[in-house]
């Protein structure tokens, strides 16, 4: 009887010993399914403890750790979501998801360099995530992108070398950005070297078809160099990729000014015109080619609502002025030309050698029968500028004026020699500032993955 009741009380204490091991392997589950369920009715907090206890039961269980490092996410702690991915790496190698999940930590931070270096640990283990190398792209191209902008800003600041070098950087890391090929276009283009410039700007080009900027700055490049066919077709090219806008329907009218295609020229100002009718640039344009193309009237008008809308602006009244001299109207000319230097006259003191004020108030002086003081502000202008071509056309006219005929076709003669091959017009005409496609406006703000 004793040694019954001894195997009775032996079973049951077994029972309660599987019982309670049981219990204690179901343990770390029953913890997990209940943080799931405190999750999913948004109490974190909760489910968090439930998740801490579930993992401290089981500590190596990777689906228990990346559970909670999600809740960590969802109650938004980076911090220790990312402690508990890189422990999950540490365990499970392998582990995929871990990977992606710390690289968009780091790319919600900017830390672009971490996300490439994860990736790439990730891909030396063989793993291929189309997530995950999703993330790695967009990593680059952000990389790519604040090398730009640190680019710019070293530009802007003079220091070259080190913007040379941020795009230089950039186009290592994504070779075909097509916005890096640009602005090395740009800067190569800003110090002088044309063919450098011209270069990379077709690089942009054949990366990126529809990337007027290029086109507009190759336009400016062939300008430059005296080819204007070329540059009609960049311009025309350009605008076709974006019709609305002024400062492109300037430029192709400057070029067809140029190539003395003056109707053409003036129907795209006067396109430009409905898109910024206030804008003085063009309104002098359209007045400047009215009375190249001796038409008069228009010419007149044209200036006219010009000094209405801006008294002061620069070469206004000498274009009014040379209208009415065209015209017979001696008197009125006088009175415009006298008024240009009037309005010239302060900014002289201070701007001595700037050349383009210097012209103007030569030009001032000429058409206000002022000969001597003409002749020697051109002289000063081609003292800093021997190669000024409007310097010496009006040189040449001065010097007709004085009835020295052969001093003016000696001067004549000099044009010809140094002015680009198929460049023959001399039109005093105002491009808008070419920062307007670099810093400005549509470049930079419509950066898109290409």
């Amino acid at each position: 009887m004793k040694k019954k009741t001894l195997l009775e009380l032996a079973a049951v204490a077994g029972a309660i010993l599987i019982f309670a091991y049981v219990w204690w392997i179901k343990l770390p589950v029953i913890h997990y399914n209940n943080g799931i369920n405190l999750l999913d009715q948004g109490k974190n907090e909760r489910a968090i403890a439930s998740f801490q206890k579930a993992l401290a039961l089981k500590p190596e269980d990777i689906k228990i750790r990346f559970t909670l490092a999600e809740a960590y996410l969802v109650s938004k702690d980076e911090e220790k979501a990312e402690s508990e991915y890189k422990k999950i790496i540490e365990f499970d190698p392998l582990y995929a998801e871990a990977y992606l999940q710390l690289a968009q930590i780091y790319l919600s931070r900017n830390m672009h360099a971490d996300v490439l270096e994860l990736v790439n640990r990730a891909s030396a283990k063989g793993i291929y995530n189309s997530r995950l190398q999703q993330v790695g792209e967009d990593a680059v191209f952000r990389l790519a992108v604040n090398y730009l902008d640190q680019a710019v800003i070293s530009y802007t600041e003079n220091k070259k070398a080190d913007a040379y070098a941020f795009l230089e950087k950039s186009l290592k890391l994504k070779p075909d950005f097509s916005y890096a090929n640009y602005l090395l276009g740009y800067f190569y283009y800003r110090d002088g070297d044309l063919e450098k410039s011209e270069h990379y700007l077709k690089d942009a080009i054949a990366l990126k078809g529809d990337f007027w900027p290029a086109h507009n700055l190759l336009g400016d490049i062939y300008t430059r160099k005296g080819d204007l066919s070329a540059a009609q077709i960049e311009y025309d090219q350009a605008l076709s990729l974006n019709r609305n806008n002024a400062g492109l329907q300037n430029d192709l009218a400057i070029t067809l000014a140029m190539r003395k295609n003056y109707a053409l020229a003036l129907g795209h100002l006067q396109q430009a015109l409905l898109l910024e009718a206030n804008n003085p640039d063009l309104r002098y344009n359209q007045a400047s080619i009215y009375l190249e193309n001796k038409n008069y009237k228009e010419a007149a008008e044209a200036f006219q609502t010009l000094i209405r809308a801006s008294p002061d602006y620069p070469g206004a009244h000498n274009g009014l002025g040379s209208v009415y001299l065209a015209q017979g109207r001696q008197k009125e000319a006088k009175e415009e030309f006298q008024q240009e230097i009037k309005s010239a006259l302060p900014e002289f003191s201070s701007r001595p050698q700037d050349t383009g004020l210097l012209l103007r108030l030569g030009l001032a002086y000429f058409g206000a029968g002022e000969y001597k003081k003409a002749k020697e502000l051109v002289e000063d202008v081609l003292a800093l500028q021997p190669d000024n071509l409007p310097a010496y056309a009006l040189l040449a006219k001065i010097q007709e004026a004085e009835g020295n005929f052969r001093a003016s076709l000696a001067t004549l003669d000099k044009i010809k020699a140094i002015q680009p091959a198929g460049q023959d017009s001399l039109l005093d005409l105002k491009r808008f500032s070419d920062e307007h496609i670099f810093m400005n406006q549509e470049l930079f703000q419509g950066i898109t993955r290409q």
